[in-house]
């Protein structure tokens, strides 16, 4: 089960361990150039930490997004709509829950 938690400053939300600790760390980011979403593992949907970072209205700035990159952040794009906040978070889970939880196609 996701856990979502309040809006934070970006210095302390990437200081905090589970942003150190998660593997993959996604960013969604509607200027990104590319989808580079990690490969799905076979570890199941609570064997690992992801985190997932959505920005304020009216997006990242390009100090923030540098920061986010320098910190080990994936961004990922979800095409060239721009989506409120709170919309955004739903359909990131979305993706991530697909591509990382239990939504996936048995194998």
């Amino acid at each position: 089960m996701p856990e979502v938690l309040d809006a934070m400053p970006l210095a302390k939300a990437l200081e905090a361990r589970w942003w150190t600790d998660a593997d993959p760390r996604l960013v969604l980011d509607d200027v990104a150039e590319s989808d580079p979403l990690p490969p799905a593992t076979g570890a199941g949907p609570t064997e690992r930490a992801i985190v997932l970072a959505v920005g304020p209205e009216g997006g990242w700035s390009d100090r923030e997004r540098a920061l986010l990159k320098e910190r080990g952040a994936i961004s990922l794009a979800l095409g060239t709509r721009v989506l409120r906040a709170e919309t955004a978070v739903l359909a990131g889970l979305s993706i991530v829950q697909h591509r990382f939880g239990d939504l996936r196609p048995p194998r």
